[in-house]
C-alpha cells in the first residue's frame, strides 16, 4: 500500500506544526453588582453572593469609595490595590482592587467586602480572557474639585495607555456637599457596569469598560448637580488596562498529522498546554468540506505538560480522507485544529459510502461489492455507542443497490454498521430534519 500526506492550504504557513497559541480579547461578565454605606460612618460593605461566570482565565475588579480602605476580599481572598486617588478637599479617597480567579467550568460565588473608614460605596464586576501572570498593564488617576457656589461644573475624564486587544475599566466616584438627587451617564465609547448613587453625603460611583487602542479616552457627565453658594462637588477617577490572555481558547496545539498503515489511517496529535478542556471530537471527511465526527477523546482539564493522544480511523474510504480535531471546553466554546489529510491506497472497501449524507430525505443508500446473495444486515449506534432497535424490514436490496429508511432517527450523528460475509464496516450517518 502506498501513502502519502497531504495538508490543505490552510496549513501551508505551519507546515512543521509549530505552537499556535489562541488571543481573545479579556471580555465582561456583565454581572455588576454594588452595596453603599449609612451616613458617612460605615466601616465595612458587604456584595453578598457575587457570582464569577464559569469560563477561562477570570478577573474580579471592585471599586470602593470612603474616607480610608485596609482591604478588600472575595471569597474570604485578599484582593490587590490597584490605582488610587484621594480627594484633596474632601478627604474621600477613590480605589480600585482586582484578583485572578484562574479557570473554572462552573461560577465561582462568595461575598466581595470592603472594610476601612467612612465607606460611601462598593462596586464589583469579573472579567474573563485576562492573562493570570500580569493582568494589569498600566494605569492612571485624576481628581477634581470645584469651588464653592461654583456656577462651573467639571466632568470627569480619564486617558488610560492601552493597546488593541486588551480593556480598559475604570471607576469614577464623586462627592456633593448638599444632599441631592445626582446621576451621571457613561461616555458614548464606554460600556456602564456599575452606577449608583448611594444616598450617603450625594454620591456616586460608577464603572465601566472599553476595548483598548493607544490610549483610551473615558468619561462621565454629571447630571442634578446644585451650583448655589453653600455647594461643593467634586470627583476621583481611577483606571487600569487589563491584559488580554494568551489562553482565551484553552489548548495551544503542538504537531497534528495523519499516518496510513496496515489498511488503517493514525492520527495523532500533540498539546503544549490545556486550559478547560473538556475532550477533542476526531472529524472526518471525504471532500474536505463536509466533516463528521467519528470518535471522541476525553481532554487533560487544566494541564501545563506535554500531552500525546492518538486514534486509529479503522476505516477510511479509498482516496483521499481528511480530519481534524474539534477541541471542546468546559463551558461551550470550541476549536479546530488544522486540517490533515492520508492518501489511503488499500484494499477496497466493501460496501461504498452512504448517500445522501447527510440525509434530510429520510432514507440513505449504499452498493456492496459482495455476492448478489449474500445477506446485508445494519445495525445503527449513537455517538456515546448505544444501539438502536431497526426493522429490518427498513433495509432494502437490489442488485446490490440497498436503500434504508432512517425516518423514525432524530436529527442528529450516528454510526451505521453494515454487515455481510463475516465483515463488517462503519460508517458515520447525519442525519438532518
Amino acid at each position: 500500500m502506498r501513502t502519502q500526506t497531504y495538508t490543505t492550504l490552510l496549513c501551508l504557513f505551519f507546515c512543521f506544526w509549530n505552537v499556535v497559541s489562541l488571543f481573545a480579547q479579556p471580555a465582561s461578565h456583565s454581572n455588576g453588582a454594588s452595596a453603599v454605606g449609612s451616613g458617612g460612618s460605615s466601616t465595612s460593605l458587604t456584595i453578598n453572593s457575587f457570582s464569577i461566570n464559569s469560563g477561562t482565565d477570570r478577573l474580579i475588579v471592585a471599586c470602593v469609595t470612603g474616607a480610608t480602605v485596609s482591604g478588600v476580599t472575595f471569597n474570604s481572598n485578599a484582593m490587590t490595590a490597584g490605582p488610587s486617588i484621594e480627594h484633596t478637599t474632601f478627604g474621600k479617597r477613590v480605589t480600585l482592587w482586582y484578583r485572578v480567579e484562574g479557570t473554572s467550568g462552573s461560577p465561582t460565588v462568595g461575598n466581595v467586602v470592603a472594610s476601612g473608614t467612612e465607606l460611601s460605596a462598593l462596586g464589583a464586576v469579573s472579567y474573563g480572557n485576562v492573562d493570570q501572570a500580569t493582568p494589569i498593564d498600566g494605569s492612571t488617576s485624576a481628581e477634581s474639585t470645584d469651588a464653592v457656589g461654583s456656577s462651573t461644573v467639571t466632568n470627569p475624564s480619564l486617558s488610560v495607555a492601552s493597546e488593541a486587544g486588551d480593556l480598559v475599566c475604570d471607576c469614577m466616584g464623586h462627592y456633593d456637599t448638599n444632599v441631592g438627587p445626582l446621576s451621571a451617564t457613561v461616555g458614548a465609547s464606554q460600556t456602564s457596569e456599575v452606577n449608583i448613587n448611594s444616598g450617603d453625603e450625594s454620591s456616586i460611583l460608577a464603572m465601566s469598560h472599553e476595548s483598548g487602542g493607544a490610549s483610551v479616552s473615558m468619561d462621565w457627565t454629571l447630571l442634578s448637580l446644585r451650583t448655589d453658594n453653600n455647594n461643593v462637588h467634586m470627583f476621583g477617577y481611577v483606571g487600569m488596562n487589563l491584559n488580554v490572555g494568551s489562553l482565551g481558547l484553552p489548548v495551544t496545539w503542538g504537531r497534528v498529522k495523519a499516518e496510513g498503515a496496515d489498511h488503517v489511517v493514525e492520527l495523532s496529535w500533540n498539546t503544549h498546554s490545556e486550559t478547560n478542556n473538556d475532550r477533542f471530537e476526531v472529524e472526518h471527511s471525504r471532500d474536505g468540506k463536509l466533516f463528521v465526527p467519528i470518535a471522541e477523546i476525553a481532554g487533560q482539564g487544566n494541564s501545563q505538560v506535554f500531552h500525546q493522544y492518538r486514534y486509529r480511523h479503522t476505516q477510511p474510504a479509498q482516496g483521499l480522507n481528511y480530519y481534524r480535531i474539534r477541541q471542546v471546553d468546559f463551558d461551550g466554546q470550541f476549536d479546530y485544529s488544522p486540517v490533515v489529510s492520508e492518501m489511503f491506497e488499500g484494499t477496497l472497501h466493501t460496501f461504498g459510502p452512504l448517500t445522501p449524507n447527510p440525509s434530510a430525505t429520510g432514507t440513505v443508500s449504499f452498493y456492496s461489492r459482495a455476492a448478489a446473495d449474500a445477506p446485508v444486515s445494519v445495525r445503527i449506534t449513537t455517538l456515546s455507542g448505544k444501539a438502536l432497535t431497526l426493522d429490518n424490514s427498513a433495509l432494502q436490496g437490489v442488485n446490490g443497490r440497498y436503500q434504508l429508511d432512517v425516518s423514525q432517527l432524530p436529527e442528529g450523528v450516528y454510526f451505521l454498521g453494515i454487515k455481510t460475509q463475516g465483515q463488517t464496516e462503519v460508517q458515520p450517518l447525519v442525519i438532518k430534519k
